[in-house]
Parts: C-alpha cells; structure tokens; sequence
C-alpha cells in the first residue's frame, strides 16, 4: 500500500518544474493556498518526519535537538569512516573534530561502510553536499554519506552509514531517494533517463543485530525511486505551510518538539483510555488482529510522550526545579582503556597474562576483510532465533514484489 500511494501520487501530482506544476505554483500563490512561509532547510535525514507530519518542519525549528552522548558517537564514528574511505585511517585513540576520542568499535564498525563503498560505482563522492531544489524543493538539500553514478553502466549508489541500534529499512528510503534526486540534479540527468538504471540504495548499520546482516540493500530501478521522490516533493510543500498541522506517527520519537506537539499529547491521552479497555477472552481472528495493531499504535504513542516527557524533566531538574517523584541518578558507561593498544598489552605481560584480542573474526568481520561469501558460507551458519509475532501489513507483500 505504501509503495501504492506513492506511485498514485506520480500520477496524480504535477511532475516537478513542469509547465503544470508552475501553473500550479501560480495559481496557489493567487488563490492564497499553499503559499511558502515557514522557513528552515528540508534536509533528507529528517524526511522521514516532515513528509508525515507537515507541521514538523516549524515546531522543531522551535525546538532544536541538542546533541547527547549517543549522537557524538556517531558523529565520531561517521567521521572515521568516511575519513577511512577516502584513504585516511585514523588510529584509536585519536580525536574527532567534535572532541570524541575513536575507539576500536568504531574502526570495527567503520570496516562494514568500507566494504559497502568498494561496492560502489565511479564516480563517487564522499560527504558531499547535494541539493534536491529542482526536483524536490528550493529548501531542500543535504549531505550523503557516499553517492556514486556510473553512467556507462547506468548504476546509481546511495551509502547510508547509522551507527545508532534502532533497525533501519533501506526500502522506500525517504532519505536515501532524495540523495538519488540530488545525483540526478549534479550529473544533468533527468527521471526519463534514468527510469531503467539500477539505483542501490544502502543501508550500513553494524550495531543492529538484524536477520539481513548490517549491510542492506534495496536494489531497485529509476521509476519506483521517483515514485517515492515525487511523494515527497508534494509533502515538501506541505511541510511549508504557515500552521501546517502536526500529524502524530511511528516517527514522532525521533522528533525534537515532541514535548511541545499539541497533537502528540492528544494522542497520549487517547493511548491511555485505550489501555484502560478490558479486552474479551473470547476474540476473533480479525478483531484480534485489529486490536493488536491499535496497541501497537498507541505503545508508539505513549513511548513518544515518554520521551518528550523525560526531556522536559531533564530540563527542569538540571535548572534546579524540583520533579516530583524524579531524580537523577548517574550511571556508568562501558568501561575501555585510557592508553593505546600496545601500552594494555605490556599492561598484561607485566602479570604474566595476555591481553591482545584472541578472538577470531565474525563471519561478517571476515567478509567485509574480503573472505568470499560463498566460503563463509560454508562454514557459518545463523542459527534460528526466537519467533516473534511481528506486524505483517500490505508494506510486507509489496517488499516481497520489489
């Protein structure tokens, strides 16, 4: 359905900087309609939420995000990766531009994005800013983390590096289709050229224990891409509407105005009464496939004021505000050496006890070093896990047809 929706709206929607389109354009300035106000950058790592919920875009430019430890992390983690692909290699210990030190996850994981990028086409490049304003909207531009466009094999590559755990699907990738739109806007190149390329869109997340492995990939054409993109440009102008309304969804966590949306707060309350509802022993197979969907929603929806709430006494609390019932109390990280790898070593050798890694490689580690896969194969196995009762909606059966 959703792959659905978006190739409706191809159709339904002028295509962008058509002659339809600028009368469109027009005839919305005149008529007093959706006339862009709200300023602020569409940047494609937050698609994923303005093209949900139009009214994102202002309440977070109100309430910017403030970097935690998690996301310094990852900064550092990006910055040795992409510094690694382009040939700089970094060693533990030394200090990222924004003060964090690398450490051996972070080269371990970095491994993953570089065995991803081999696979890549040429050219290529590397943490460069690519805009989306011919083909998206004038505000809308970022920065991926690998692109590559092969135009005598007519392939175009998108690499995503996330460091985070939370599992994230390169399928239909707001972000990563609007970086194929910025490739198509720096090459020259247009939808009607590319609607039968190969466009793979990657996905290098090395800290999510997923079933696919931490590389990921949706390999697909041109055509489904615009689908996807056109959808976007449509929301982009939503998203520009003065008082756009806020629209509660599955991205609401990620949000940094989560705290102060009106809309997220209605929606707790409505999660709450639902939560207080008895539920009859005796359930048909269709009401009880809708009421664990409506639970599911509404744990999302709690989860998200859970959130925005906590923030709120965070605040408070660090501002000498007392919260009733709430303190801070403080935890500890995972421990890890203070002194390079070879000073542990003499460390251990001191005592007679030794402490290089012994460990042998994963199989992923051994493949992304460059064992084939056909041989890791033979020798590995994933052995199955616990079953879990997972959603399985009309988004399923439309990865299972591509």
């Amino acid at each position: 359905m959703r792959g659905r929706r978006r190739q409706d709206a191809w159709r339904s929607y002028p295509a962008p900087g058509s002659s339809r389109d600028r009368r469109s354009a027009s005839r919305r300035q005149a008529g007093g309609g959706l006339i862009v106000s709200v300023p602020g950058v569409l940047r494609p790592s937050g698609a994923a939420i303005w093209s949900r919920c139009p009214g994102s875009l202002a309440m977070q430019a109100r309430y910017p995000e403030t970097e935690g430890e998690e996301a310094r992390l990852g900064t550092a983690a990006h910055f040795w990766a992409t510094e690694a692909t382009q040939g700089r290699f970094l060693p533990v210990g030394s200090i990222a531009p924004n003060g964090v030190a690398i450490d051996e996850e972070m080269t371990e994981c970095g491994a993953y994005f570089l065995a991803a990028a081999s696979m890549a086409g040429f050219p290529r490049w590397v943490e460069r800013k690519l805009t989306m304003h011919m083909l998206v909207h004038p505000d809308c531009e970022g920065t991926p983390d690998l692109a590559a466009c092969d135009h005598g094999s007519k392939v175009i590559d998108i690499v995503d590096y996330k460091y985070g755990h939370r599992y994230v699907d390169p399928w239909c990738n707001e972000q990563l289709c609007l970086y194929v739109a910025g490739v198509l806007e720096r090459e020259g190149l247009t939808w009607d050229m590319v609607k039968g390329w190969q466009v793979r869109l990657t996905i290098v997340q090395p800290r999510n224990y997923h079933p696919d492995g931490p590389i990921r990939t949706w390999d697909t054409l041109g055509w489904k891409v615009r689908a996807v993109v056109d959808g976007l440009y449509t929301a982009a102008r939503h998203a520009k509407v003065d008082n756009a309304l806020c629209v509660p969804n599955d991205h609401c966590e990620d949000c940094s105005a989560r705290h102060a949306c009106p809309a997220l707060r209605s929606a707790g309350y409505v999660a709450m009464d639902l939560a207080g509802q008895s539920v009859p022993l005796e359930i048909p197979p269709a009401a009880i496939g809708l009421q664990l969907a409506l639970i599911r929603r509404a744990m999302d929806r709690l989860e998200a004021q859970q959130g925005a709430l906590e923030e709120i006494a965070k605040s408070e609390l660090r501002a000498g505000r007392a919260v009733p019932g709430w303190g801070f109390k403080q935890g500890t990280g995972r421990e890890r050496w203070t002194v390079p790898p070879d000073a542990v070593v003499s460390i251990g050798q001191g005592f007679g006890v030794n402490l290089a890694k012994p460990a042998t490689l994963t199989p992923n580690q051994a493949r992304a070093a460059g064992v084939p896969a056909n041989v890791i194969a033979a020798f590995a196995e994933k052995p199955p896990g616990e079953q879990k009762l997972v959603p399985m909606g009309q988004e399923s059966a439309a990865k299972a047809f591509g």
